[in-house]
């Protein structure tokens, strides 16, 4: 090939609508002996907006030379969001092209959204379940409580490596047990407060006392 651009593809996963995520790297390289004019370094696809680009190409890159493209993701809606960048040069496999891709979700995500112990003897404690916070932001998610709550609150032991601040595009866990009191169906929820206008996360707990 006489010019590259490498990788062939840029995953950003899940990032939170109008957050910005943290810059990923295409490398252009000429693998020629004489200079590569480059004339363009364009965005086409389905979702242009959604991945800002900058780069230190300019206009020429010398024999045996590369120069970088960074590219952030910032979708503007929900759901699965692509685009192609483009490289137009005068090497002969020109256009150099590579996709990019991400998903826009909510600025906070908890999954799953149930835990089913199925059927325990009254008095035995399960192996623990567990549920994931993620932050999908660019910024600081700020925990306020986790708790728990229903109608047999008590049936249900929580732990977690959750604390009053989770960083930008990270997440923490809440791990939950049942030790049925009684027999008979029992419910609880748990419930994940924190900073985003979105309210409280809730994840219905659910088992059986024998």
């Amino acid at each position: 090939m006489q010019a590259t651009l490498a990788p062939s593809s840029l995953t950003f996963g899940n990032v939170a609508v109008a957050s910005t995520s943290p810059a990923k790297f295409l490398k252009l390289t000429n693998n020629r002996s004489s200079p590569l004019t480059i004339s363009a370094i364009s965005l086409g696809g389905t979702n242009t907006a959604d991945f800002p680009k900058s780069t230190t190409c300019g206009a020429s890159l010398a024999a045996f030379a590369s120069c970088t493209i960074q590219v952030q993701f910032k979708p503007v809606a929900q759901g699965a969001r692509s685009a192609i960048v483009k490289v137009t040069d005068n090497a002969s496999n020109s256009p150099q092209s590579a996709s990019v891709a991400g998903t826009g979700v909510t600025q906070v995500t908890v999954s799953p959204s149930a835990l089913m112990f199925g059927s325990v003897s009254v008095g035995s404690t399960t192996a623990a379940m567990t549920v994931t916070v993620t932050n999908n932001q660019s910024v600081t998610l700020n925990i306020s409580t986790i708790t728990l709550g229903g109608v047999e609150p008590a049936d249900f032991l929580k732990s977690t490596t959750c604390t009053a601040t989770l960083a930008p595009f990270s997440n923490c866990t809440v791990s939950v047990k049942f030790k049925p009191t009684a027999t008979g169906s029992r419910t609880a929820t748990l419930s994940i407060t924190d900073n985003p206008d979105s309210g409280p996360h809730s994840v219905g707990l659910s088992g059986t006392g024998l």
